[in-house]
């Protein structure tokens, strides 16, 4: 196609057609670094050979599109006059050689109307696969059973990728997908056993993996706590201890959960008999239940007023357990100290009735699953 400029001679009296041809632009270099598919991408381009364009209007109207071998539009491209800069978006799947698709129009416009076409042309654009994803990191990285939540996992190469979380206990609830981020949110199974549990995240590109930490419950802690007469007596008192149990993490509550207690004890009498004391006990053949937030309250007392003062029970080890798989009791801690009738201490601290040495809120109570 030719284009044409008029020119008005003598007031009009006469006319001339000066003729431009087209002029197709000699060269486009482009430096595709680094160009994936499935990725934008800005790249640096140089354009040649478009005099006399140029020459009339500096930045021509450059249409742009990524074609395939058969001059098919693939992809979306658009050039940045000011920056000299290519922007293209290859499809997921356009791995191979590619063209950069130009046509160079509208250089001006002459006084007619018609614009001038300076023509185009096709250059090569390497497009690569893109890369295999690749994973830099998972938060948090523990999951408690019985709970649900948000993993995030960071990395790249994400896009249109599938991920699975090995392993029974733990069901994927939904899936969000950008490029670097991965946001996973998950149920866990109550009965989910401890233990790793690996994520795997696969493209066409290649897979790769991380792993997180199924764990149940593991300590208690000290909520509160409070020392007076038993139900009746005048003499013996109780004590009385409300828990939180919690995770690895020593603060997240792992409640609602299933627990029970095993006692070892020294009756200190040889003219008193050992009543053997039952009250309160918690069997792991028939567990109590914390409430929703994972608490409960544990007592230790005598429950009669027939004791005479300091006697009762010596070396005192109460282990707690919740349950923290099918089938399985996790030790969460193990108070211990003596328990007379006048006088009960629980790890070192010390109370008797209107003088009580209370142990802190947030005390972590020995024996738990971990240090």
């Amino acid at each position: 196609m030719h284009g044409s400029r008029v020119l008005n001679l003598n007031g009009g009296a006469a006319t001339a057609h000066a003729a431009i041809a087209d002029v197709a632009p000699t060269g486009i270099s482009v430096s595709p670094s680094g160009v994936e598919a499935g990725q934008w991408t800005q790249v640096p381009v140089t354009i040649t050979g478009l005099n006399p364009c140029f020459d009339v209007v500096p930045y021509p109207c450059l249409d742009l599109a990524m074609m395939d071998s058969q001059g098919r539009r693939v992809g979306w491209a658009s050039f940045d006059a000011t920056r000299s800069i290519l922007e293209i978006d290859p499809p997921l799947g356009s791995a191979g050689g590619y063209y950069l698709g130009a046509d160079v129009c509208d250089c001006f416009d002459d006084p007619s109307g018609d614009p001038v076409d300076c023509g185009g042309g096709s250059w090569p654009i390497p497009v690569d696969s893109p890369s295999a994803p690749y994973i830099t990191g998972v938060t948090p990285t523990d999951i408690i059973s019985g709970a649900t939540g948000t993993l995030t996992i960071t990395g790249g190469g994400f896009t249109g990728a599938t991920v699975t979380i090995g392993g029974t206990g733990v069901n994927q609830t939904s899936l969000g997908i950008t490029d670097n981020t991965i946001m996973l949110s998950y149920s866990a199974d109550w009965g989910a056993n401890p233990g790793q549990r690996t994520i795997t995240v696969t493209t066409p590109w290649g897979s790769t993996t991380t792993s997180v930490t199924v764990s149940g419950p593991c300590h208690m802690i000290v909520q509160s706590e409070y020392t007076e007469l038993c139900t009746g007596c005048q003499h013996t008192i109780g004590r009385w201890v409300t828990y939180m149990v919690v995770g690895s993490d020593k603060q997240t509550s792992v409640g609602p959960r299933a627990i029970c207690e095993s006692l070892t004890e020294t009756w200190n009498s040889t003219t008193i008999p050992d009543p053997s004391r039952i009250e309160g006990v918690t069997a792991c053949d028939t567990p109590g239940m914390t409430n929703a937030d994972g608490i409960f309250q544990d007592g230790w007392s005598l429950y009669r007023d027939i004791y005479p003062a300091g006697v009762g029970y010596d070396n005192v080890t109460d282990t707690w357990y919740g349950s923290g798989g099918v089938n399985q009791w996790i030790p969460i801690g193990a108070p211990q100290g003596y328990l007379h009738s006048d006088e009960i201490q629980i790890n070192g601290f010390t109370s008797r009735y209107q003088n009580e040495h209370k142990m802190p809120k947030g005390t972590v109570m020995p024996g738990g699953c971990s240090p």
